[in-house]
């Protein structure tokens, strides 16, 4: 603005001084969009303005902002209403974006004005009876934010912003899946006399019953472990990460799932060097120009390597490829089988504008982004994605959970507090996994019966009233219609439960399912409450998540651990990449404590009853700083030698 103000008081001093004023409009419209130039100087008067602005002045003038790409995103999207009486806001867009074209400035007083609200109608229609501009593509602008969000207005060719049933299966091919009941008889027969039993089971522990009673465990660690856990560690070989990576890929191959987009190559000799460059910069958030002076790579040839090869399936089929490898080792069964699995976010600061960044009073006055990751028994990462900081992680756990793409077999989900609502319970459950978060201040939370609470006389005060039956009933087939959906992968979970959380109240499915997933609320607090084993394989599954998370932050410690991108397909490239070194780290770490076991166990038989307490996710022994020399030809032909001198 205060260009244009630069440029226009010059265009006048000259015309001033050679007393030309004929060509002085000619030259205004020909440097400069009139209409922009007025609404500047509309601007510049009310920023001038000696009197104290109100609260609609402001909001006139941050209008502006918007009102600089509404006509453009309008003539770029095809928003149209599913609703048959438009009530003139899709009119009104495109006039919008017709006045833009024609550098109009004028809006006809007798346009359709059923779009704006009560409170704005005196702001958007003046007492002269003329259309105030800016009000208008405000509440324009306004109202088509609202209307996308609750599905009032869609657009065709969204991945978010289609009618709900576009997300979904047809109902008459909804066959053939074992966790989902075919109708609500089948489902209310197999769970009403689980939820019977864990009802009188808890009435029979002779607890309070004011709220849930918990009681805490011992410490389930016994002190033995830590020494023999330091025996087993000390015997892991000192490695440089490059090395390691080359290690594990010449075990799995890893690296030949980045072929060239275009050409569909798989890497020679010189560009897996580059790869192994590119991945360690992005994992290690290293600029390439700075992994340049670590390397003999150029910085010009890791961001070739990136944009051709680092795709987002390229990294989901490495990571299933060095996951599929961690099953297979002798030594991850002694941490679990690959059925349980925890999820959790890793808060991330960003060290540039990002329209997705936002801010957390938990985690400081800087704006952030989240890393939200799962994390198997085995202590591998087999899911991940950014998502906003603030967002609820309930639809990330559950597309997780379905979307991992590896041999795992996962039955178990464990999540934190934000992971957990009545909707996250019903669809884990409909889906075939059983879902136990750790519930902040969970002995306080209320339960719900199948049948009538009267029924049950000492726990009155627990039981918060009986579920709506009718209500699950009644759309029983819109439920499963949603859960097979997302079993079939037809369409994600964050884009189902984006789209109900949408509706609020209205959206009488939305209620039906919370109200089903009341039962299996119901069923896990009442087992989390009775059953101390549950409570402390939660505990062990999140502290598996909790471990990794502090690797990643070691890790990924480079430009002071901040997101350098702005876009979220950047930083889960990042992201991905981090993945990568993660469960290298653990599968080659698995490799070698198996070797470490074999050496140990003759003379120390006893150290095979402490295994279940070692880990993959250590690295002490490993190089992550320094220069990167990658040198293909140093691998060694066989597992290095442990250090027995230590």
């Amino acid at each position: 603005m205060l260009n244009h103000f630069s440029q226009v008081i010059s265009m006048l001093e000259h015309a001033i001084n050679n007393d030309d004023f004929k060509n002085l409009a000619h030259q205004l419209k020909q440097s400069f969009d009139w209409n922009e130039l007025i609404d500047e100087g509309k601007q510049a008067a009310l920023i001038a303005s000696p009197r104290k602005k109100t609260y609609m002045d402001l909001v006139q003038y941050k209008a502006q902002y918007i009102r600089g790409y509404l006509p453009r995103l309008v003539e770029t999207l095809d928003f149209k209403s599913p609703r048959m009486n438009d009530d003139g806001l899709i009119n009104a867009l495109s006039l919008i974006s017709v006045l833009k074209k024609e550098n109009k400035r004028k809006i006809p007083a007798d346009i359709e004005l059923g779009f704006v609200k009560k409170p704005w109608q005196s702001l958007v229609k003046t007492p002269d009876g003329s259309i105030d501009r800016s009000y208008f593509e405000l509440v324009a602008a306004t109202e088509l934010n609202d209307r996308l969000r609750l599905g009032e207005v869609i657009e065709p060719q969204s991945v978010l912003h289609q009618e709900l049933g576009n997300y979904l299966v047809d109902p008459d091919v909804m066959m053939g899946s074992h966790t989902i009941p075919n109708t609500f008889k089948e489902y209310l027969s197999s769970r009403i006399d689980v939820l019977e039993e864990r009802l009188n089971a808890y009435q029979k522990l002779g607890k309070s019953f004011d709220r849930l009673t918990i009681t805490k465990k011992e410490k389930n660690t016994p002190d033995e472990a830590e020494y023999y856990k330091e025996i087993i560690y000390k015997l892991l070989p000192d490695v440089n990460l490059v090395e390691l990576l080359i290690e594990v890929n010449n075990w799995t191959g890893f690296m030949d799932e980045f072929v060239h987009e275009a050409t569909q190559n798989l890497a020679n000799k010189e560009e897996l060097e580059v790869l192994f460059s590119t991945l360690m910069a992005m994992g290690l958030n290293i600029r390439f120009q700075d992994m340049e002076k670590s390397t003999h790579i150029t910085s010009a040839q890791m961001a070739n390597a990136k944009q051709w090869r680092m795709s987002p399936e390229s990294f989901k089929r490495a990571q299933s490829v060095l996951i599929n490898k961690q099953i297979t080792c002798p030594f991850s069964e002694f941490w679990g089988d690959g059925s349980k699995a925890s999820s959790d976010g890793l808060r991330m600061q960003l060290g540039v504008s990002s329209i997705h960044s936002d801010f957390n009073p938990h985690y400081g006055d800087k704006k952030g982004t989240t890393i939200y990751r799962h994390t198997a028994d085995k202590y591998i990462s087999h899911y991940v994605e950014v998502i906003a900081t603030n967002q609820r992680e309930a639809a990330s756990a559950i597309d997780g959970a379905i979307g991992h793409d590896t041999e795992l077999t996962i039955e178990e989900h464990f999540s934190d507090t934000n992971a957990y609502t009545d909707t996250a319970f019903a669809l884990f459950h409909l889906l075939g996994f059983k879902f136990e978060p750790r519930i902040r201040d969970i002995g306080s939370m209320n339960l719900y019966t199948i049948k009538s609470p009267d029924q049950y006389k000492k726990m009155q005060s627990l039981i918060k009233r009986g579920v709506n039956l009718n209500l699950i009933e009644k759309y029983y087939d819109e439920i499963k219609q949603i859960a097979y959906s997302i079993q079939t992968r037809k369409t994600s979970a964050k884009i189902i439960l984006n789209k109900l959380g949408s509706y609020a109240r209205k959206n009488k499915v939305a209620h039906a399912l919370s109200e089903l997933g009341k039962i299996e609320k119901t069923i896990f607090l009442l087992e989390y409450a009775i059953n101390e084993d549950l409570r402390k394989v939660i505990t062990q599954m999140l502290n598996r998540g909790e471990l990794i998370n502090d690797l990643a932050r070691e890790l990924f410690s480079g430009q002071r651990g901040k997101f350098m991108e702005k876009d979220f397909e950047k930083q889960l490239q990042s992201a991905s990449a981090l993945n990568i070194l993660i469960n290298a780290i653990s599968l080659w770490n698995t490799v070698y404590l198996q070797k470490a076991y074999d050496y140990c166990k003759t003379n120390n038989p006893e150290i095979t009853n402490y295994l279940e307490y070692t880990s993959p996710i250590i690295w002490r022994h490993i190089n992550l700083l320094g220069e990167y020399k990658i040198d293909l030809t140093t691998l060694p032909k066989e597992l290095r030698e442990l250090n027995q001198g230590k």
